[in-house]
């Protein structure tokens, strides 16, 4: 019902970006709390790789909407995949346009990596539209609207950005987010410019999004 929702807020012209200060890192490890249980109960690996810096990173962006496509993306590979790991990379770049290099900007990359069955080369050329589920017998299974991949598409193209995924069979699949961002070289002290990281679909499927250490998040071996 939220993919409903959101995909006609989006076709109305009625869903807004916000730009706000905020923490990548935070984002990051509040959707690895979210899926860190389920990944715990399958023998599931959660990990966390930085690309760039160390740790935290200050931008200015919309992190409740990053946040949201960096959700989907983690709750589809959790959902796909019963052993090895799910992977959140975060990567750091300079912004270069015409040639020229911004120093106020950098593109960030942020990529879900998991050891799931992997995804057919014909679905994955549309996985990106309204939908699309890679076949009968996984909406049976796992069940889904098929519209969220196809928000996320939106929601990054609304933020200036853009999605994408890869995918071998019996390997596994990535599937990434890039935004081009402004830097905050100096983070805010005051506690009012740190806006709350919450997941827009944390209510319907009940998932209490707690704070996460940083770097990797251990789960029970398989």
């Amino acid at each position: 019902m939220n993919d409903v929702l959101d995909m006609s807020k989006v076709e109305a012209g009625k869903l807004e970006i916000e730009k706000l200060p905020f923490d990548l890192s935070n984002v990051v490890n509040t959707v690895c709390s979210q899926i860190r249980v389920t990944a715990e109960e399958k023998g599931v690996a959660v990990e966390v790789e930085y690309i760039g810096f160390k740790d935290h990173y200050w931008v200015h962006g919309d992190p409740v909407r990053i946040q949201q496509v960096l959700s989907n993306f983690a709750w589809n590979s959790i959902k796909f995949t019963d052993e090895g790991s799910i992977k959140f990379t975060m990567e750091l770049k300079d912004s270069v346009v015409n040639g020229k290099n911004r120093p106020d900007h950098c593109v960030l990359k942020l990529s879900v990596t998991d050891t799931g069955p992997g995804i057919p080369e014909e679905t994955l050329k549309k996985l990106f539209q309204p939908f699309v589920q890679a076949e009968v017998s996984t909406f049976r299974q796992y069940g889904g609207t098929g519209l969220g991949l196809s928000i996320c598409k939106q929601l990054a193209e609304l933020m200036g950005g853009n999605v994408g995924a890869s995918s071998t069979l019996d390997v596994g699949s990535v599937f990434h987010l890039e935004l081009d961002e402004e830097r905050i070289h100096e983070p805010p002290s005051s506690p009012e410019q740190h806006p709350p990281q919450t997941d827009p679909y944390q209510q319907a499927r009940g998932v209490r999004a707690a704070p996460a250490p940083a770097q990797q998040l251990p789960s029970t071996p398989g």
